[in-house]
């Protein structure tokens, strides 16, 4: 009889197979998947669109799927990602509707695992311009990820993140609540040629990004720095001052 099972032979409701697992007192469904009863014939046909013979980036897509749309399991939130990322690689696929249906259908309030993004402030009354990892964790307790109270004392200017993932979306979102500006490339070019440039001066420090680089101020420009503040409309928003 194992043999029979080691074969792949047998399906989770074979009679031979429950009959062993209630001899060994094992639970028969153990790992077994579990979906939503509308996504029942959503995976009945990606499994149908399975390459079994062989391994490919095809099939490892198609399965990434299914295991995104199970509810026995919270589904990870790089799996999710990544699928979400891979999908322009399959919009001519002759699949690709039933692939963006999948995607519709993820769940992305029960999400699990741990993901980061990097965000880059740019001068001003917080400090000279630095990175900022940004960490999270899905769990029922943060079904967004975002870890309360850890990234409170962020404030400032940044820079818009690339890439519209679950993770950056959450980030932006939930720093933007809090007072931090997000400027485009062409904004924060702006910002550093003006107000930008007073705080790099004054608040030296950090790695500016190619093409970002704080305007340098003429020597009559930072003497009158050093005894007269500019204006700073933007930075004072961001800290919150009148």
């Amino acid at each position: 009889m194992i043999a029979f099972i080691r074969s792949g032979s047998y399906d989770w409701d074979h009679p031979r197979y429950r009959e062993l697992c209630t001899k060994l007192n094992l639970d028969p469904d153990r790992g077994r998947r579990q979906f939503r009863a509308e996504d029942q014939e959503l995976v009945f046909q990606l499994d149908q669109a399975l390459n079994r013979r062989s391994w490919t980036p095809h099939t490892a897509f198609i399965f990434d799927l299914i295991e995104c749309l199970r509810t026995d399991h919270r589904p990870d939130i790089q799996v999710v990602e990544r699928v979400q990322r891979e999908m322009i690689e399959w919009e001519d696929d002759d699949k690709a509707a039933l692939f963006q249906e999948a995607l519709s259908r993820i769940d992305t309030t029960r999400l699990s695992g741990s993901n980061f993004t990097l965000i880059r402030f740019l001068p001003s009354a917080s400090g000279g311009e630095f990175l900022s990892s940004i960490y999270g964790t899905y769990t029922e307790d943060t079904p967004d990820g975002w870890p309360p109270g850890r990234y409170d004392r962020l404030r400032g200017i940044a820079l818009e993140p690339d890439g519209q993932s679950l993770w950056v979306k959450t980030v932006w979102k939930r720093l933007s609540e809090q007072g931090v500006i997000f400027l485009s490339r062409e904004e924060a070019r702006h910002y550093l040629d003006g107000e930008g440039a007073y705080w790099a001066y004054v608040m030296p420090g950090g790695t500016p990004e190619a093409g970002l680089e704080p305007r340098r101020p003429s020597p009559k420009e930072a003497l009158l720095w050093r005894v007269k503040k500019p204006k700073t409309l933007l930075a004072d928003r961001a800290h919150g001052l009148p």
